[in-house]
């Protein structure tokens, strides 16, 4: 059986070894199937993640692999991962960070969650920014495996993650910040498969398995798998792994910065100041009420003449979640009551009770633009929508 493409010596040997004479089969048809979107550096050990994570399920694997590429399209992950600039809030509060590498060359990241301001983060940054953040702390991930896998001419592919619970509270469980890693972790699932290859949860409280019970559903069956749930005895646990060395003093190891810093630059977040919130007095004057009866649905119209018009919109739910979407209808024509209607952004459900939900998108065609907030999903209850919609004309963009 030949070596798989990308690798080279003894570890592209011990790779293929892995691989029946059906799998070996199934990498070359899905290589074929999906030839249109690869790119060059996309070899063997780049598919076999996909295929892995749909257990070698030809059009299963397909899809998500496109849908990857759509989801890159459509949240400009190049552009995420190397020039976009976070707010200062994200750097310097989200907790955890990369140092050192375990036994076996994988990088280790941290995770702190008993330091997280939930509450504060929610307050201090909209939840587009905290999702935009979340992928470029995947693609900096996905960096680390490649320089480490490039430095020592062998095979890595994933990482041994850790993620510290000490002093975590009921903040954990706290619906807004449940809802928000909830959709950091599908986003992961679904678009970096195969990067985790051990997680060790230290200093696990009693509340853990209530907060874990609350988000495991987005895990696949192989990721729940590679979690182990260690106590506060965690150092012998994590030094069968990881060189002293290669571990900082503050979880059992001997490695400082020169500056002496017992946690190796890992970010350990804190209480946000509340000069970091979100102005909302400023905002809140500038938003329109609306009411959906139980079991309705709202449309807002914009007739927008001009290619190039930006709309963008901010709203907010209160405690409760509706649904949004925004169309498009061609208008100017004899056809214009059977024009199809075209969705621009797809129905999804959203909560937003504390920071704006916010969003544009770029006008393509004149025509009507209908934004919806729709309550048919709910027979018994009514909603409130704080919103704002802002038509930005192409000589303004220009400025």
């Amino acid at each position: 059986m030949a070596a798989l493409n990308g690798v080279n010596g003894d570890d592209a040997v011990l790779r293929s070894r892995e691989l029946t004479i059906e799998h070996d089969e199934l990498l070359r048809q899905f290589r074929v199937n999906v030839a249109d979107i690869l790119l060059p550096e996309h070899d063997d050990h780049y598919l076999l993640k996909w295929l892995k994570a749909r257990k070698y399920n030809l059009k299963q694997a397909e899809k998500m692999l496109r849908d990857h590429i759509i989801f890159r399209q459509k949240w400009k992950v190049d552009y995420l991962a190397n020039e976009w600039n976070p707010p200062e809030v994200l750097r310097l509060y989200m907790a955890g960070g990369h140092f050192g590498f375990d036994k076996d060359g994988r990088p280790v990241f941290y995770q702190g969650l008993g330091t997280f301001d939930t509450y504060g983060i929610l307050h201090s940054a909209s939840r587009q920014d905290i999702l935009r953040y979340t992928i470029r702390i995947c693609e900096d991930i996905q960096r680390a495996i490649r320089e480490q896998r490039n430095k020592h001419d062998k095979f890595i592919e994933n990482i041994t993650l850790i993620v510290d619970m000490d002093n975590v509270g009921a903040q954990i469980i706290w619906r807004p910040f449940l809802n928000i890693y909830s959709e950091m972790l599908k986003m992961f699932e679904a678009n970096y498969p195969e990067t985790l290859h051990s997680c060790f949860v230290i200093n696990a409280p009693a509340i853990f398995t209530t907060a874990y019970n609350l988000v495991k559903h987005f895990l696949s069956d192989d990721t729940r798998g590679k979690i182990n749930v260690v106590g506060r005895c965690y150092r012998h646990v994590l030094l069968s792994k990881i060189a002293s060395d290669q571990l900082p003093v503050h979880y059992g190891g001997s490695a400082m910065t020169e500056d002496g810093n017992d946690k190796c630059g890992i970010c350990f977040g804190g209480k946000i100041p509340t000069s970091y919130y979100l102005n909302n007095e400023q905002t809140q004057g500038k938003f329109s009420d609306i009411h959906i009866s139980r079991g309705s649905a709202i449309q807002l119209a914009y007739d927008i003449h001009l290619q190039g018009t930006i709309l963008r919109w901010e709203f907010l739910t209160g405690k409760n979640d509706v649904e949004f979407s925004v169309q498009y209808k061609e208008t100017g024509t004899e056809e214009e009551t059977s024009s199809p209607i075209v969705t621009m952004v797809t129905k999804k459900r959203i909560c937003s009770n504390f920071v704006p939900e916010a969003g544009g998108i770029t006008c393509d065609q004149p025509g009507q633009y209908i934004i919806e907030f729709s309550n048919n999903y709910s027979w018994f209850r009514s909603k409130k929508v704080s919103y704002f919609v802002d038509v930005i004309q192409p000589e303004e963009t220009d400025r």
